[in-house]
């Protein structure tokens, strides 16, 4: 090892092999260290008290998995939905203006004829 590396001992298991997608990445992990209280299983039960004891110990920097490519697409479609939805809104209101144009004349018309 380097004089910068440090040795991690919870590495040597086979248990942390079989974790190792879970320990040191970028995931909750719970460890669930089972033991019996028999005498037959005291071998086994402070294995797993001590390997639970290590594990503890690993400290993770999680960073959120989002490429750049997918934050790209997402915006470029929804810039597309508020360009959609603005088109939208915008041939409304001229139909609507067209409308209050028409209502306007409708109303100098019938003045006329009242006068």
């Amino acid at each position: 090892l380097s004089s910068n590396a440090t040795h991690i001992p919870f590495r040597d298991s086979k248990l942390t092999r079989l974790l190792s997608g879970s320990l040191g990445g970028n995931s909750k992990t719970c460890l669930v260290a089972t033991i019996g209280p028999s005498v037959a299983n005291y071998d086994e039960s402070v294995s797993s008290l001590l390997f639970a004891t290590r594990a503890m110990a690993v400290e993770n920097s999680v960073v959120i998995n989002e490429s750049v490519e997918a934050a790209a697409f997402y915006m470029e479609r929804k810039v597309n939905t508020l360009q959609s939805e603005n088109s939208a809104l915008s041939h409304k209101v001229t139909r609507m203006e067209q409308e209050a144009q028409a209502l306007q004349h409708e109303n100098q018309r019938l003045r006329n004829e009242n006068e």
